[in-house]
């Protein structure tokens, strides 16, 4: 997938002109490509489309003029785009109720560590999450996290064949989630890994 150019981020005024349209077209998108695995852990697989509006918030919100510091930013996600034969996901742990975070999180521990999240490719195999370094510590863990999936070959041609049977997984000692990728989220997500 290309990556995303300065070029191609818009000055404040230009993009308030569209970013009501925008932000209605990106959260249609985003829901398409979420997959929710149990009430508090979801995965949103990002693009260049998802990615660039990314951008283009954090710009407005900290009222970005200078283009160092905006080529930062589009550094910064370029970095979340995938590669080829890549799906890249911002991984969410949601904890609804303010006064559970700290416990709720807790049982998560070791969730970016070891073997928990992957897509289940029947006999293609599974396809681990790869899960960027620095979101969690001894006894503390990120609500937020980066995931690269990377397939082979074989792996990329099952996931985008319709027919083939596709699960996200998530086998941890204190969550179990089995979740089809079908319709229209696999659609998405199969022009991703065509791309």
């Amino acid at each position: 997938m290309k990556l995303i150019e300065r070029s191609e981020i818009q000055d404040l005024t230009a993009y308030e002109k569209v970013r009501s349209e925008t932000r209605l077209t990106v959260i249609k998108l985003r829901s398409l490509r979420r997959i929710q695995a149990g009430e508090q852990l979801s995965l949103v697989f990002e693009n260049r489309e998802t990615l660039l509006y990314q951008i283009h918030e954090m710009v407005r919100a900290e009222r970005m003029v200078e283009d160092a510091a905006i080529q930062h930013e589009v550094d910064t996600y370029n970095v979340l785009i995938p590669g080829e034969r890549q799906l890249s996901a911002t991984l969410f742990l949601e904890v609804a109720d303010p006064a559970r975070i700290k416990a709720d999180l807790e049982t998560f521990l070791g969730l970016d560590r070891g073997d928990h999240v992957w897509f289940d490719l029947g006999e293609a195999g599974p396809v681990r999450a790869e899960f960027e370094e620095g979101h969690s510590e001894a006894g503390r863990i990120s609500a937020v996290h980066y995931v690269r999936f990377s397939f082979t070959e074989e792996q990329r041609a099952w996931f985008v064949e319709e027919a083939r049977s596709v699960a996200l997984v998530v086998e941890h000692p204190n969550h179990h989630y089995r979740v089809a990728v079908e319709g229209e989220t696999r659609t998405s997500l199969s022009a991703d890994l065509l791309a």
